[in-house]
């Protein structure tokens, strides 16, 4: 049976409709909202498990001047009308860097000279036992539990104890059959109280059926935990002393002294010729180009010179003869060409020359000087910028190949190089891997492979004369890094110099 409902609507205009209303949701007070993961955060958990063995008690002071804003400096631009604007950026505090080390430099050729020791992997004269301790101790982020650890601590995807279990099994049956991991018989078996699903290996009779099975990505992870461990080796490389370091006259850098945290203004232009009077950056990444120790006329490579900074810093020396930026990338090499008209003018870009090819094909020897600034983790942005950030998930081939490319680049840059010149490697992470891990490679790579010959020089010059503007650490073998502190906030800043003999 149908009931037919009949429904009273009050008469109403034509233009007036119903709409349902709508209501808010509320979440209930017990109700949790999950937390995103920043690709920052992504970024600092791997700077916590790979960086903390490392710098050890330093790591503290390190991570949290990573996390808080840099101390900038300004190099003052030579082809500007700059006078009056250093009289006024003195008046706000700061001072001049390289004066501070030119008068700590001279005490430096009289006093410290006997402190660096030649051939050795540090600035400091150490007992080989003491040495063979340190390796010892960083042997031991190799070995299988710690690592095991470590990677439990990521991402939990292998348990210790089960493979601890198989190993000890694995080694019992090893030491009772002399002839390998086969065992012929089942009473051999049965005497040593072991499976034969966990021992026997290469028994091909037998199916064994795979207990854990890791996904591509779980793979790449576990491939790139095994790169972010840095072991040393012996590898054929002298570490020489080098003639004293030249600091370039005509280079102008400000900096505010330690504890001051006043910052610059921004960059203006002068009168005349609308060029800007400064540029603002780190002020360890000069360090990089006084190593490079470039002299008048010499002909210059900066492989991976986007977007400019250290470029600039050579320009204003007015030193080379010629020098060549490269980039890869046709973005970063438009920013590195804006930022050169904005600072020089066009009179004096004769001698500039910029390309964008891949580094890898540079290998013919003509340059006298060769700056290798590869591409690395950038510790600073990965922990301070979400985007552009080489630690989110999309990008995780993008890390597995760094260390090649890494290698490949300094490699190019040394077969670059003449005879008698010197190459430059630096980069912006405390990663050791990527800092005397790369140079530890290439020179064995090159040794192996070719007949070029290299010297390593002693840079403990540069971190004698630069201590009181920056912050140095003691642990590397092929070069100097100046680390991060709350004071001192610079960095971080790894450099090598590299000598081709040969």
């Amino acid at each position: 049976m149908i009931t037919h409902v009949r429904i009273l609507i009050p008469k109403c205009s034509p233009n007036v409709a119903f709409v349902t209303k709508r209501t808010k949701f509320k979440m209930k007070p017990d109700q949790k909202k999950t937390p995103s993961i920043t690709n920052s955060d992504r970024a600092l958990e791997h700077f916590d498990l790979y960086y903390k063995p490392v710098f050890g008690k330093l790591w503290p002071s390190i991570r949290i001047s990573l996390l808080t804003a840099k101390k900038s400096s300004v190099v003052i631009n030579n082809f500007s009308q700059y006078e009056e604007h250093i009289h006024y950026l003195l008046s706000l505090g700061a001072k001049d860097i390289l004066t501070k080390a030119r008068n700590r430099q001279k005490n430096y050729t009289t006093t410290s000279k006997n402190q660096i020791s030649v051939g050795n992997f540090s600035g400091k004269q150490e007992e080989p036992e003491n040495f063979e301790n340190r390796l010892s101790d960083m042997r031991k982020f190799t070995e299988i539990a710690p690592f095991e650890k470590r990677l439990s601590d990521m991402r939990k995807v292998t348990e210790n104890a089960p493979f601890e279990k198989r190993l000890s099994d694995m080694r019992k049956v090893t030491e009772n059959n002399p002839n390998g991991n086969i065992v012929e018989t089942e009473n051999d078996f049965l005497q040593n109280n072991i499976t034969l699903g966990e021992t026997d290996r290469q028994n091909l009779d037998v199916f064994l059926p795979a207990k854990t099975i890791y996904s591509e990505h779980t793979q790449k992870r576990l491939t790139e935990a095994r790169q972010s461990v840095y072991t040393p080796m012996d590898v054929r490389v002298d570490i020489v002393k080098p003639p004293a370091v030249a600091l370039p006259s005509n280079l102008t850098v400000l900096a505010f002294p330690p504890g001051n945290t006043g910052m610059f203004p921004e960059p203006k232009p002068d009168v005349p010729g609308g060029y800007l009077c400064h540029f603002m950056m780190d002020g360890a990444s000069i360090l990089p180009v006084i190593a490079l120790g470039v002299q008048e006329g010499d002909s210059v490579l900066d492989l991976c010179a986007a977007p400019g900074g250290k470029s600039l810093v050579m320009l204003q020396t007015r030193l080379p003869g010629h020098l060549h930026c490269n980039d890869r990338s046709k973005g970063r090499i438009e920013r590195l060409r804006s930022i050169f008209r904005q600072y020089v003018p066009e009179a004096d870009q004769k001698t500039l020359r910029t390309s964008l090819r891949i580094g890898q094909q540079f290998q013919e020897p003509i340059y006298d000087k060769v700056l290798v600034d590869g591409p690395c983790f950038t510790d600073r942005h990965a922990l301070l910028e979400d985007t552009h950030n080489v630690f989110s998930p999309m990008r995780l081939n993008d890390r597995l190949e760094m260390p090649n490319l890494q290698r490949e680049l300094l490699r190019a840059g040394i077969q670059s190089c003449k005879p008698g010149g010197a190459v430059v490697y630096s980069t912006c992470t405390l990663s050791p891997v990527q800092n005397d891990g790369i140079v530890q490679a290439t020179i064995d790579d090159i040794w192996k492979n070719t007949g070029i010959n290299l010297e390593i020089d002693d840079l403990s010059e540069m971190k004698y004369i630069f201590r009181d503007t920056f912050k140095f650490h003691d642990g590397c073998r092929f070069g100097q890094l100046v680390v991060p502190s709350l004071s001192r906030n610079f960095g971080p800043m790894y450099f090598s110099r590299i000598r081709r003999v040969s």
